[in-house]
């Protein structure tokens, strides 16, 4: 009898014991996680050209350098709720920011000002987004009209200008 009473009380003791255990353990909040960003870069017929971002995030200022091989090349950043992430391409010689594009938005809050990207996370669980800045190769542009037109007036007073000279040396050398 005395026997049986001892695995009935422990029992009966064990039960508060483990329910104050996991009322300890799982009293914290529950932290929001993180949004998940991937900046990327596409430029066709790039060559590894080194295009170069700058910007802010919570954690600091940003300064990052992607190269676009092959289809495209991507830097990851994790931003807490409601934090902003701020990217801007610098201008790289020869080429020029055709537009920035996000897709699979979740969770995330986008404004694009001009150059850039404004990623601000609105959650609450498992924001992502991935943002694609894209770039064209700057072609010089065939000259217009009115610009054959004065190329064509400055040679041509050029021209008259060497006539001139040429006539007044004659004169001089006679």
């Amino acid at each position: 009898m005395r026997h049986g009473f001892k695995y009935v009380f422990c029992s009966f003791l064990l039960v508060p014991v483990i329910t104050v255990v996991f009322l300890a353990v799982s009293s914290g909040p529950a932290k929001a996680q993180d949004c998940d960003i991937f900046i990327c870069k596409s430029a066709e017929g790039s060559e590894n050209t080194e295009f170069h971002f700058t910007g802010t995030s919570p954690f600091g200022p940003l300064d990052f350098t992607l190269i676009s091989v092959g289809e495209d090349s991507c830097e990851f950043f994790s931003i807490p709720l409601t934090q902003s992430l701020v990217v801007f391409e610098d201008p790289t010689p020869g080429w020029v920011l055709s537009d920035v594009e996000c897709t699979d938005v979740i969770g995330v809050d986008i404004l694009f000002p001009v150059g850039g990207v404004r990623l601000t996370c609105e959650g609450p669980n498992l924001g992502s987004a991935r943002c694609t800045f894209f770039n064209v190769l700057l072609e010089r542009p065939i000259p217009t009209l009115s610009q054959w037109g004065m190329i064509s007036a400055a040679v041509g007073l050029g021209l008259v200008g060497v006539w001139f000279a040429m006539r007044r040396r004659k004169i001089f050398n006679t």
